[in-house]
């Protein structure tokens, strides 16, 4: 019967099988969601901007991914993105590149040297060196006084077919820390064995257009069926991942479009160097990493929002106290520290400070689901 219906109907059977496929394809590409504990995890990190290899700033002697950076955004309440490798000794340590060229200007790849050997590297010329990941932990872990440290987006960096082994000697050592945390990577590998063995864990696929002309030469070097398959999150099948972290201006790809559109994925953007973009990636429910540019507008945000009325007095006298320093040395950034709302009036104060409303009548194009959104989630 079937073989007949094919033979009358060969152009039917041929769109069937078309449709078929494409619904194959659509939920093998779906993410992970429904899951009420991620859910609600998942709204805690959408309330912070996430700094890209910590707040770093070498003229302060504070290179990326150092703890000097690390400090600086813990200091201003920012969450971080970090890179972590698997030392040649079965270390774990912060840095994003193998090759140590670049920041160090001493050859040398991560994971065929030993911890001691790699505590002899400074980077960028400063005195800080590549740190652990456990003495970055400890820089965010909660004490059980005040609130809780910003969270952390920790991107595992495979390297020869280690993505097991270093992806379990990273959740050992996460375990002995009081932090909160999400895992990313670009190795699918990573996202499968968190899925195997620990699926309470929000996970992420890093992802960008890696066929654009803008890709970078180690994104060209790869061969073109990984690139294609990167770019359009075939990973997803094996790894379902919570979240796709993808690069800002590569966000309207259709496979992002379809998994955090669709689909009901929930989206990062990375790297964000502006304070435009910023917004529109927080307007669109995409919380950020960023640098650059986009580091003078945190912070400025940051110390708006110790200035605020509903701050405790210590912190708005530490606030009141830097402004006043900073202006007898850059008048023109202390002149904008002035009382705000670093969330765009979604913070927990919005109904009692009265900002809300002025705010709103000043700026009344901006009143729209982006600020219901945050509303929600404080209140």
């Amino acid at each position: 019967m079937a073989n007949c219906m094919i033979r009358k109907h060969p152009a039917l059977f041929a769109a069937g099988m078309v449709v078929g496929l494409g619904a194959a394809t659509v939920c093998g590409l779906a993410p992970r969601t429904g899951n009420k504990t991620v859910d609600e995890r998942w709204e805690e990190f959408l309330r912070y901007r996430y700094a890209h290899r910590g707040l770093h700033d070498d003229s302060l002697g504070a290179p990326e991914n150092s703890l000097a950076a690390f400090r600086r955004a813990r200091e201003y309440g920012f969450g971080v993105e970090l890179d972590v490798h698997l030392t040649a000794d079965d270390r774990l340590v912060v840095i994003h590149d193998s090759d140590l060229k670049r920041m160090t200007g001493k050859e040398g790849i991560v994971e065929e040297l030993t911890r001691p050997q790699l505590e002899e590297y400074r980077l960028n010329g400063t005195d800080q060196g590549i740190p652990t990941l456990g003495e970055v932990l400890r820089i965010f872990e909660w004490d059980g006084r005040g609130s809780m440290p910003a969270p952390l987006i920790i991107e595992i960096k495979t390297y020869c077919e280690n993505a097991d082994l270093l992806t379990s000697r990273v959740m050992e050592c996460l375990d002995t820390f009081d932090v909160r945390y999400c895992i990313e990577s670009f190795d699918p590998a990573v996202l499968v064995w968190l899925r195997r063995n620990r699926p309470e864990v929000i996970r992420g696929q890093l992802s960008m257009n890696f066929l654009a002309d803008d890709a970078g030469a180690s994104a060209k070097a790869l061969p073109l069926p990984l690139r294609v398959g990167a770019t359009a999150l075939l990973g997803n099948v094996a790894a379902k991942p919570d979240f796709i972290a993808y690069k800002f201006d590569d966000r309207e790809q259709p496979a992002v479009r379809l998994v955090c559109g669709v689909l009901g994925g929930k989206l990062v953007t990375w790297t964000i160097r502006s304070e435009q973009d910023m917004l529109t990636s927080e307007a669109e429910g995409a919380p950020v990493i960023f640098e650059g540019e986009a580091n003078v507008q945190a912070l400025i945000d940051s110390m708006r929002k110790r200035l605020c009325s509903q701050a405790d007095p210590e912190t708005r006298a530490y606030a009141e106290d830097f402004k006043a320093a900073l202006h007898e040395i850059q008048p023109e950034i202390s002149d904008v520290l002035v009382p705000n709302c670093i969330y765009r009036c979604g913070c927990p104060e919005m109904q009692t400070c009265g900002l809300y409303e002025s705010w709103s009548r000043l700026r009344p194009e901006v009143m729209s689901t982006y600020i219901q959104h945050r509303y929600d989630i404080y209140n």
